[in-house]
């Protein structure tokens, strides 16, 4: 994975403090921890964490996961093929659901998404504004995409309807706490 792109600071706390996801949750793609130092931040402690990209198309290393973990987190936004995996694999393995931050067009119904998108239930979608910057090069210039987290439930888990929330200033602290 590219060290171009870094996990925006306080990306986790629409999701956080929100209170939708609990219980164990695994980080299969946090390769260098950023995400996990939110996620324990919002007081989701409870973490399975990967540290293999290898294991992200590893069957076997999904199968090993299956009900460790309620919820399976990730930035898939710039993962390309390992989004599929992450979404599908992480659907079967989780005990509740997926929860990812992607382009707002992940929605999209392409080929690729066809499956996950019918066999999921998609419960909330968290719009960010202002879009968030993912560059490492510590310039502040905004990736030209809409960016959302969207939460997707095994399919009959939850109500068909979807809550649409609009997370203006998100890359603000809502709270002072270290």
């Amino acid at each position: 994975m590219s060290s171009f792109y870094t996990v925006p600071r306080y990306i986790f706390d629409p999701i956080g403090n929100s209170g939708l996801i609990d219980g164990v949750v695994l980080l299969p793609c946090d390769f260098n921890g950023e995400l996990e130092k939110q996620v324990r931040r919002k007081g989701l402690n409870d973490i399975i964490s990967n540290d293999n990209e290898e294991n992200l198309i590893d069957l076997d290393w999904w199968s090993a996961q299956k009900n460790q973990a309620d919820w399976v987190i990730a930035i898939t936004q710039g993962m390309r093929d390992y989004t599929k995996w992450i979404t599908e694999c992480g659907l079967q393995a989780a005990k509740k659901g997926v929860c990812i931050l992607d382009r707002l067009t992940f929605l999209e119904p392409t080929r690729a998404r066809e499956d996950f998108l019918q066999d999921s239930s998609l419960t909330n979608i968290k719009i960010l504004s202002p879009r968030p910057s993912f560059r490492a090069d510590g310039t502040t210039a905004k990736d030209p995409v809409t960016s959302a987290w969207f939460i997707f439930q095994k399919p009959g888990a939850a109500a068909v309807n979807t809550q649409i929330d609009f997370e203006v200033g998100w890359h603000r602290p809502q709270d002072l706490k270290l």
